[in-house]
């Protein structure tokens, strides 16, 4: 099995993928909420959401706990689905 540091490693590496960014859109576009409305509600600019749904800034565990509320979805559900597609 993976050691802590290797597990953390691997699981940083897909918060700061083009996949964790684009699952995240997705479910912005399925609950149709603009990028300004998700931003708005997690406390950063728009161009800061952009940044972060584009994939050219990591998405954190905070972002994650941040997408958890504005989507009304539990935040372990929210990791759950994401590692089940990839």
């Amino acid at each position: 099995m993976f050691k802590k540091n290797q597990r953390t490693t691997i699981h940083s590496e897909f918060f700061n993928s083009k996949k964790m960014a684009n699952y995240i859109k997705n479910i912005r576009v399925q609950k149709q909420l603009s990028q300004y409305t998700v931003a708005d509600k997690l406390g950063i600019s728009q161009n800061s959401y952009w940044l972060l749904e584009n994939g050219h800034t990591k998405i954190t565990m905070e972002h994650i706990a941040g997408f958890s509320v504005v989507f009304n979805v539990d935040c372990k559900q929210l990791l759950t689905d994401f590692f089940e597609q990839i």
